[in-house]
């Protein structure tokens, strides 16, 4: 699984590489403008929580001497992949919104939900402990949290920036989250 997961986090890498490219092309001819600057600083720090939630926690969690055909790595880091990409395409419409604001938040937060729960699925099906039901209630009551906002979001129309800014404190929040072990017998 080892070789497998390296590549698999190459992938994601590239993918986070290409939300940065998106940014560039929301700047594109527009860095005067203070509201577009401020949505792309928003979404650069967004996407450094995502990537460093990620990366941060893989080396140390993974179990990468794991015997296993390693299926449901690489499908659940296709998810994964598929939520960054998802992301992206979120940012570029929260900038030019050709779609009403109502669907471009279940956007952000559809990928923002699949992208922390396909990490934390990995997280916890390939650990090299087993992993604390302490810790899996804390992801699932912020997973329950992720649902409401975005039930909220959906109902009432709210502009891209406070999607973020909320999103941003979510996941600063998940990368708060440390995952403790439970003790061998």
């Amino acid at each position: 699984v080892s070789h497998l997961a390296e590549r698999l986090g190459l992938f994601t890498l590239i993918c986070f590489g290409e939300t940065v490219v998106a940014l560039i092309a929301i700047l594109n001819g527009q860095t005067m403008d203070v509201s577009t600057l401020l949505y792309v600083i928003a979404a650069f720090v967004a996407i450094s929580l995502m990537w460093s939630s990620y990366y941060a926690h893989l080396d140390w969690i993974i179990d990468k001497k794991q015997l296993t055909n390693g299926q449901l790595l690489l499908y659940s880091n296709l998810f994964m992949l598929i939520s960054i990409t998802l992301f992206a395409a979120a940012l570029h419409l929260g900038h030019h919104p050709v779609l009403p604001f109502r669907l471009i938040n279940l956007l952000f937060i559809f990928s923002f939900l699949l992208f922390y729960s396909t990490k934390h699925f990995i997280f916890i099906y390939h650990p090299r402990k087993k992993v604390a039901k302490k810790t899996v209630r804390k992801i699932i009551g912020l997973g329950v949290f992720v649902i409401l906002f975005g039930s909220i979001a959906f109902v009432i129309s709210i502009t891209p920036i406070w999607i973020l800014a909320v999103l941003i404190v979510i996941s600063s929040l998940d990368n708060l989250i440390s995952y403790e072990f439970e003790l061998e017998k």
